[in-house]
């Protein structure tokens, strides 16, 4: 319950409770409390490429629990400074920040942020992306993203399942295929998506996805 709410309240609930002390000044504090998350966005903003990577890291470990994915939103920008380092030169900080990307689309409050603030189209202009393990990253949040209808009903208005046709036939990468093939399965339970990738291509493509020696693409 403590953790749905909002900061403010979270911190009324703590000191309505019998047993709540008011810490020490000098004690170490909830990450939540202390302006941790707030304090990585600033770095992220205007740190160099060296510590925005020791950064990246450290919040690739912290995304790693939906609570904290929750507290940075909540906390801080810490969500657009990620999406604004999708289109960073530096391949290492892509990835970092599209690695974090996949576990935030896994929580509803991540992919309510993603959706609010139109964030699909930023996270879709990485699908051609040079690198594998980024293009992955990114159809895997796009797969996350479309878990539940609205997230769907998003991809889906920013032209996704066209762009998953495309791809069938553009991508090498089976594992990535895999997780095309996944995400447009889920996409075509959307409203109207039936009729739109009846007027692509994706018949004739997926025909020849048949031929794959991968029984799992198959």
């Amino acid at each position: 319950m403590e953790e749905n709410l909002t900061f403010d309240r979270q911190i009324a609930y703590r000191r309505a409770k019998n047993d709540y002390v008011d810490p020490h000044e000098n004690t170490l504090r909830f990450a939540y409390e202390d302006g941790r998350f707030e304090k990585m966005a600033e770095e992220l903003k205007y740190k160099d490429d060296i510590l925005k990577l020791k950064v990246l890291r450290e919040i690739n470990e912290d995304v790693r629990d939906p609570t904290k994915i929750v507290r940075a939103i909540n906390t801080s920008d810490l969500v657009h400074m990620l999406v604004y380092h999708l289109e960073n030169k530096n391949d290492e900080i892509r990835r970092l920040a599209s690695q974090s990307m996949k576990e935030i689309c896994s929580v509803y409050r991540g992919r309510e942020q993603i959706l609010v603030n139109d964030y699909i189209k930023n996270l879709a202009k990485l699908v051609d992306d040079q690198i594998p393990v980024i293009r992955l990253n990114i159809y895997t949040s796009l797969f996350n993203l479309s878990e539940h209808v609205d997230g769907t009903d998003g991809v889906l208005k920013n032209n996704i399942l066209e762009i998953l046709v495309d791809k069938l036939l553009e991508e090498k990468e089976e594992d990535i295929l895999l997780v095309i093939l996944q995400l447009m399965k889920r996409l075509l339970y959307g409203e109207g998506a039936i009729g739109r990738i009846l007027k692509t291509q994706a018949i004739t493509r997926l025909l020849i996805l048949l031929e794959k020696s991968n029984e799992l693409v198959r």
